[in-house]
């Protein structure tokens, strides 16, 4: 019985120390997106970056253009935004041209890397980029083309107190089930030995009513945390 009582308070006290430690998860693989690609023309233009980041985070951006054909780049432009607090437009990389009066080969490729500082006030959602070029097929009559500037998501600025709360409340919701029935046996050796001190008090009955009163007490109020409503404001 003793042990029983012991066993049921440490799960209590380690299910406590769980949710006390749980923090959205941060790891240092990134996944890299192809966020645009067009290829038309003799000339393949992709712009890769990181699907998901964080406020705060710096991260790498690659713009690459592959000829299929002999041809000439006059420019390609491109530039990166994202939002703040007030709305306000924040430009992560003002307009580059990352080519211009270039030839380039059938099946040259040339890439070009750039390093975005994301702000730490930096609202939640999409970094938006765009891009446009001008180019044209070398030969007896040049075959010109031109992309107009196009917008298109680059990659996702994660909500961090959103996620903190959905990975508290997930913790929550898997333990409801081991909390509940661990629940009713501390009220029923809550029961027993109100009924053991009834017949005669002793120190080591009186301890162990306390602890057991005092889980009971911790595991309900969980209990009620996870029952009640939830709202958002998102």
């Amino acid at each position: 019985m003793k042990n029983k009582k012991i066993s049921a308070l440490m799960l209590t006290v380690l299910f406590l120390a769980v949710i006390s430690l749980a923090k959205p998860s941060r790891t240092d693989t990134v996944e890299t997106q192809t966020c645009y690609t067009l290829d038309y023309g003799g000339l393949l233009v992709e712009i890769e970056a990181p699907a998901t980041v964080w406020p705060g985070d710096t991260i790498n951006v690659t713009v690459r253009a592959k000829a299929s054909a002999k041809i000439h780049v006059d420019f390609i432009n491109v530039n990166f935004s994202c939002l703040r607090g007030n709305l306000e437009e924040v430009p992560l990389l003002s307009t580059t041209t990352t080519l211009e009066n270039v030839e380039l080969d059938w099946g040259s490729l040339n890439e070009s890397y750039y390093r975005l500082e994301i702000p730490d006030d930096a609202l939640p959602g999409l970094i938006y980029g765009m891009v446009w070029y001008d180019w044209y097929i070398e030969g007896t009559i040049p075959d010109h083309h031109q992309i107009f500037p196009k917008a298109f998501p680059a990659t996702f600025i994660e909500n961090e107190a959103y996620v903190e709360l959905k990975v508290d409340y997930e913790i929550l919701e898997s333990s409801y089930a081991t909390l509940e029935p661990n629940y009713s046996d501390l009220q029923g050796e809550y029961n027993e030995l109100e009924s053991k001190i009834g017949g005669g008090s002793n120190a080591t009955n009186l301890m162990y009513l306390f602890l057991i009163t005092t889980g009971i007490f911790v595991v309900t109020t969980i209990l009620l945390m996870i029952r009640r409503p939830k709202s958002t404001s998102w």
